[in-house]
């Protein structure tokens, strides 16, 4: 055997190469553990960047539900105000009903004939301050039933404003 300075050559020769190529599997090993350190790095930054799209996104629905609620509550105060004003209108209906049967019934008793036919005029003026009475009384009934219709329409208009837009889940209220 051969255990002079060739062979020790050789063995430091191998043992230079088998260092050699540790240091080059240790530095191809670095590379690759930096490329996965960055790509680690770029995956953290995209998922702290998408849960703050996420909390923005949950911020703003439940802004969007408050408003909506908001919305909701201030509806129901109109249809109850809605309510109110179409049972306040029936009852002006009925009053008015009632006034024209009863002027109905005078005029066909002859109440001009009856007017016409009384000789005190005392008697006649009274008679005539009813009439007048009674004709104003009519006139302000008349005008409280037009104002029941116009505030029901005002409160019809409102509610349409309140319910015409575009829900988050493609419908309409109302």
């Amino acid at each position: 055997l051969a255990t002079g300075p060739a062979a020790a050559n050789r063995d430091a020769d191998r043992e230079a190469a088998r260092l050699q190529a540790l240091r080059d599997r240790l530095d191809a090993l670095q590379t690759e553990q930096a490329r996965t350190r960055d790509l680690r790095d770029s995956e953290r930054d995209t998922l702290n960047k998408l849960d703050r799209e996420l909390r923005a996104q949950q911020q703003a629905l439940r802004e969007t539900n408050a408003r909506l609620r908001a919305q909701q509550t201030k509806l129901n105060a109109l249809e109850r105000e809605r309510r109110r004003e179409q049972a306040r209108l029936r009852s002006e209906r009925e009053q008015l009903a009632a006034m024209l049967r009863a002027a109905w019934l005078m005029e066909r008793d002859g109440q001009v004939k009856w007017l016409l036919s009384e000789t005190e005029p005392a008697r006649l003026a009274r008679l005539l301050g009813y009439q007048r009475a009674i004709g104003e009384w009519r006139g302000a009934r008349i005008a409280s039933s037009r104002k029941a219709i116009d505030s029901l329409r005002v409160i019809e208009t409102r509610i349409s404003g309140e319910t015409d837009f575009p829900c988050i889940y493609g419908d309409r209220l109302g």
